[in-house]
């Protein structure tokens, strides 16, 4: 029963208690005492029915979620989470170390290996070797001349409008000033703009005089490693790197079809 209802219901019975009251008193005592019962009885058992629901609910709604409460680090806590990230910093930065130091001892091995095997060449394979050399560092027109005769310019090339002729020497010592003298005749020769000597060695101080008098450039040994360091050893290590990578099948001596990158340095 609603709270509507039970308005009705009560209004309903104050109005049957006076028309009894009015026209038979003697009846209106207990029936006034019934209706007082029936009123109490009905208002608690409207209590009881709302106390059911709200149990109900209670028992339907889910709990809110526990949420611990997170405590605050401690400065000792602080301090020992600190250490050990500078502890890891200082192992990431020597472990970087490491591999710096281990690169570029690599790519000495390989530059003191390549600069040992162009020493081994021969003359005419010292000219070919220029001459690629030269094509790589970017001259057009790169032709190596006749071995015998060749007025003293080995290689001829072009950088733009300028031309150039190289003097090649393959030397087990310094080079001396008969090289330089060969360079400027054979610049003459050969009407070039610019004159190179370039050698597997050093030049002597008189040869050097005579250059910068002259006009000549020298590139000694030190252009060659410099060359190598740029240029060769990436594509030695570019090789090698394929060659540890390639997959090998059940037989021996076969291995995965991708061939791996030419080395043109392998040829002198």
């Amino acid at each position: 029963m609603d709270d509507l209802a039970l308005g009705c219901f009560g209004l309903f019975l104050i109005i049957l208690t006076a028309f009894i009251f009015i026209y038979y008193w003697y009846f209106a005592i207990p029936i006034l005492f019934a209706i007082v019962i029936l009123t109490i009885w009905l208002i608690k058992r409207r209590k009881a029915k709302r106390r059911e629901a709200s149990n109900d609910f209670a028992y339907t709604t889910s709990a809110p979620a526990f949420r611990p409460v997170k405590q605050k680090a401690s400065k000792e806590d602080l301090n020992d989470e600190i250490s050990n990230l500078e502890e890891k910093i200082k192992k990431l930065k020597n472990e970087q170390q490491d591999l710096i130091r281990t690169n570029k001892d690599a790519i000495s091995i390989i530059v003191n290996k390549e600069i040992k095997r162009i020493d081994r060449l021969n003359g005419r394979e010292f000219e070919k070797y220029c001459g690629r050399m030269l094509e790589k560092l970017g001259f057009e027109d790169v032709n190596v001349t006749i071995s015998s005769g060749d007025q003293g310019i080995d290689v001829l090339a072009k950088m733009g409008k300028t031309s150039y002729g190289f003097q090649c020497k393959h030397y087990s010592s310094p080079v001396g000033n008969k090289a330089l003298q060969e360079a400027i005749s054979g610049k003459e020769f050969y009407k070039v703009d610019k004159a190179v000597v370039i050698t597997n060695n050093y030049f002597t101080p008189s040869a050097i005089a005579l250059a910068q008098e002259a006009g000549i450039d020298t590139w000694n040994r030190d252009t060659l490693i410099d060359f190598v360091h740029d240029q060769v050893v990436p594509e030695i290590a570019n090789k090698e790197q394929h060659e540890s990578q390639s997959p090998v099948s059940n037989n021996d001596s076969q291995v995965g079809t991708t061939e791996p990158p030419k080395n043109e340095w392998e040829d002198f």
